[in-house]
């Protein structure tokens, strides 16, 4: 069976919480307390006949401490940059924090763009983000983007299924990427 670490990184109430649980089988809840801590999900997948396991980490919006940041994103196959979709404000955050984790990345993993919360947006909102983002593509490199409702779950589990499919392609049977949670005295 092989293993993979993925996060999901982005400002606080952007619904990265709200992804996880979905990615858990979980329903949306609509007054989530903002998450204090790290946790994490495991999820079996089978690719092409291979059983994969990802363990996805929730980091709570703690991008606020960014010196703490490499901790959780370290040994990562894949880094899921969650913005709020309705919010430019949360598409620049998310696009800078993109930036700053790139260059400091040493596991090459792969990176996912993640607009969460289309279903409270109009048409035009959307062509704005895939917009600006792809003009993003063109200065760094991403994998690929992703337009999803946490709210009524709409293109998530297309989106962990393509992720896990390019995960599987890069996880070797030998690897362990399961990293313990840091702790922060």
């Amino acid at each position: 069976m092989k293993q993979a670490k993925c996060v999901l990184l982005g400002e606080a109430s952007v619904g990265k919480t709200s992804i996880l649980k979905n990615f858990q089988g979980q329903s949306f809840q609509a007054y989530e307390r903002t998450t204090l801590d790290t946790s994490k999900v495991d999820k079996m997948f089978t690719i092409n006949d291979t059983k994969l396991k990802i363990q996805l980490w929730d980091t709570a919006g703690q991008e606020r401490y960014s010196q703490f940041m490499s901790m959780y994103y370290r040994k990562s196959k894949a880094m899921l940059f969650v913005c709020d979709i309705k919010s430019n404000q949360s598409i620049d955050k998310t696009i800078a924090l993109f930036k700053e984790i790139q260059q400091q990345d040493q596991d090459n993993a792969l990176y996912y763009i993640i607009c969460n919360k289309i279903d409270l947006v109009e048409d035009y909102q959307v062509k704005y983000a895939r917009d600006k983002l792809k003009k993003l593509k063109s200065e760094v490199d991403f994998k690929q983007m992703f337009f999803v409702s946490a709210l009524n779950g709409n293109g998530l589990e297309e989106m962990f299924q393509e992720i896990a499919t390019d995960v599987e392609a890069i996880v070797t049977d030998v690897e362990i990427d399961i990293i313990m949670q840091p702790v922060i005295q």
